[in-house]
């Protein structure tokens, strides 16, 4: 997505975070690695979201565009300072009774509430947001750049779903 908004003229960032931190850039888009602090996901995640306040407070944003919770949550709360929209982009289903029980669902409830567009990935979790929250959302489908990854030329005469996912949730 970077790379495609960077082709329409759009000045991108991308601040994510790994084991070789720095800051480069290719095909017009920056983007600044910050070290991975913590190796287990929550830790790491929380930590992350906190470490790009400054970055988004300072920088010249027009949208921050999340995909976790906590960056999210923490653009949200410095978005007054940094003067820009936030976008989370929901990975699963914005289920209420869901949330309930989860670790982070106070936070998915404050960006359900505080998000400037929430979007999800199918009709099924916008038709969610909108009956357990009353919120409209935006459709934001994942992509696959086809180039990159064709077809193979042999197919099983049976089509191969993958499912991704817990079957006991």
């Amino acid at each position: 997505m970077s790379c495609a908004l960077a082709a329409r003229g759009h000045d991108v960032t991308v601040l994510t975070s790994g084991s070789n931190p720095g800051r480069t850039r290719a095909n017009g888009v920056t983007t600044v690695r910050l070290r991975r602090l913590f190796p287990t996901s929550w830790r790491h995640e929380r930590s992350f979201g906190y470490r790009i306040v400054p970055r988004l407070v300072l920088g010249r944003f027009d949208v921050v565009h999340s995909m976790s919770v906590w960056d999210a949550y923490c653009a949200v709360q410095a978005r007054r300072l940094g003067g820009y929209r936030v976008v989370f982009d929901d990975m699963g289903i914005p289920n209420r009774e869901y949330y309930s029980v989860h670790p982070e669902g106070p936070l998915r409830e404050r960006l359900v509430k505080d998000v400037d567009i929430y979007g999800c990935m199918s009709a099924h979790a916008l038709d969610a947001l909108d009956r357990d929250w009353g919120r409209q959302g935006s459709l934001i489908p994942g992509g696959v750049r086809l180039s990159q990854f064709p077809v193979g030329a042999q197919r099983e005469p049976v089509p191969t779903v993958l499912f991704s996912g817990a079957l006991d949730a």
